[in-house]
C-alpha cells in the first residue's frame, strides 16, 4: 500500500499489505503502533522528500519565505508549498538527516526517497554535476541510516538511470517507479516504455523489488496496467494523484478476450520467463459461463455465499458485518468506535466526549 494522507492506525491494522509507504508526520504513529503493525508482519516505510522542501514539514522555518536558506529555489509550480532545493547543500542535508533520525526512532523499517529526480532541475540550469551529486546524496542517505540500523532499507523513486551507476545500484534495496504504463489515463508512448523498462528489469536482475504506480482512472485501464505490470514481475498499485485513499481492484481474467490480452502482454515481453500467465480453463468450465467457474466465484468475483475472495460480499461487507477497514455497517468496529475513534455515543477510547471534557460521563 502506497498512501501519504489521511492514514490511521486502525486503517493500518486492519487491512492486508506486506509493504507501507506512509508518511511519518501525516500518519504521526509512534514507536508502540508501529512495533505492533511490525508484530503483523508488516514493513513500514517512510516516505522522505530529498529533492524538494515542503512548508508543511516539520523543520520548515516562519521566515523561510522572507528570508529563505541558501539551499531553498522557487516553488514548483505543480504542487504549491514544494520548493526545489540544492540538494549537495549541508544544511539540506542536516535537515534530511533529522528527519531519518525521527523515522528510525519511531521505529521504521526504511525510507521511500522522492524528488531524487530533482536534478533535472538543475542540469536544465546548467549545473554539469548535478547527477554525480543526487548519486552521492542518496549513498550519504543510505551509509546514515544504517549507522543505526545496518538492514534499513532504502527505495528511491523515479530517476530510474540512475541503476547505471553500480554503486547507487549496490547500496538500494528496491526502486519506485510512477507512470510506466500510462499517465493519468493516457497511454505512455512505445518509444518511452522502449527506454524506461530496461533499467527497471535491470534493478530486478540485480535482485531489487520493483514497486510500480500509475494513476489511470477507468478499471479497464488499472487492469491492462497491473498486467503489464505482473508481466514483469513487478509490484504494481493504482493510486490517485493525491496519495489519499486506496484502491481495491479486481483484475481476474474473466474471458477469453482478457487471457488474449495478457498473452499479447507477456508475448511482447523479451526473454521473460512468466509465471502469471493463467492457466487455461477446462471446457467444462468456460471463462464466460453465465454463474460459477472452477473455482466457484461467478462473472463478478462472488462466490454462492454472495462473497468475493478476499471475503467481502457485494455490499463490501464480511460474514461478521464488517467491511475492509474493520467498521460495521454502521459505522462502527467490534468495540463499538467509528473511524474518528468515538462511540454511538459520542466518546472515546479515553471516555472523552466530542467537545474534549473527559470523565464527567461513563464510557
Amino acid at each position: 500500500m502506497y498512501q501519504l494522507q489521511d492514514t490511521s492506525y486502525d486503517q493500518l491494522k486492519n487491512i492486508s499489505y506486506d509493504v507501507a509507504v506512509i508518511d511519518w508526520q501525516d500518519s504521526d504513529l509512534d514507536n508502540r503502533e508501529i512495533s505492533e503493525l511490525q508484530a503483523q508482519g508488516k514493513i513500514m516505510i517512510s516516505y522522505l522528500s530529498i529533492g524538494e522542501a515542503e512548508e508543511y514539514r516539520s523543520y520548515w522555518k516562519e521566515d523561510w519565505n522572507n528570508n529563505p536558506p541558501a539551499f531553498l529555489e522557487e516553488e514548483n509550480p505543480d504542487w504549491p508549498g514544494n520548493y526545489k532545493v540544492r540538494y549537495w547543500d549541508e544544511d539540506w542535508k542536516q535537515e534530511v538527516f533529522a528527519m531519518i533520525d525521527e523515522v528510525q526512532l519511531r521505529g521504521y523499517d526504511g525510507i521511500y526517497l522522492d524528488i531524487v529526480d530533482g536534478y533535472y532541475y538543475f542540469e536544465q540550469k546548467g549545473r554539469v554535476e548535478a547527477k554525480q551529486e543526487m548519486i552521492d546524496f542518496v549513498k550519504e542517505i543510505a551509509a546514515y541510516g544504517r549507522k543505526t540500523d545496518s538492514d534499513f532499507i532504502v527505495i528511491p523513486q523515479n530517476a530510474i538511470e540512475l541503476v547505471e551507476d553500480s554503486a547507487y545500484l549496490a547500496i538500494i534495496d528496491g526502486i519506485g517507479k510512477e507512470s510506466t504504463w500510462f499517465i493519468d489515463d493516457e497511454k505512455t508512448s512505445q518509444e518511452t516504455r522502449d527506454w524506461e523498462l530496461p533499467f527497471l528489469r535491470k534493478a530486478q536482475e540485480a535482485g531489487k523489488k520493483v514497486f510500480s504506480i500509475d494513476y489511470p482512472t477507468h478499471t479497464h485501464l488499472q487492469c491492462e496496467f497491473y498486467w503489464n505490470a505482473k508481466a514483469e514481475n513487478f509490484i504494481p498499485l493504482v493510486g490517485n494523484r493525491d496519495l489519499d485513499r486506496l484502491f481495491f481492484i479486481d483484475c481476474t481474467p474473466r474471458t477469453q478476450d482478457d487471457l488474449n490480452a495478457i498473452r499479447d502482454i507477456i508475448n511482447a515481453i523479451p526473454e521473460k520467463t512468466i509465471e502469471t500467465l493463467p492457466a487455461e480453463k477446462p471446457a467444462d468450465c468456460p471463462l464466460d459461463a453465465e454463474w460459477y467457474d472452477c473455482e466457484g466465484y461467478d462473472a463478478e468475483g462472488y462466490n454462492r455465499e454472495g462473497y468475493n475472495k478476499s471475503g467481502y460480499g457485494r455490499d463490501g461487507y464480511d460474514e461478521n458485518g464488517y467491511n475492509i477497514f474493520g467498521y460495521g455497517e454502521a459505522g462502527y468496529d467490534d468495540e463499538g468506535y467509528g473511524e474518528d475513534g468515538y462511540s454511538e455515543g459520542g466518546y472515546d477510547r479515553d471516555g472523552c466526549y466530542r467537545n474534549g471534557e473527559c470523565g464527567a460521563f461513563d464510557s
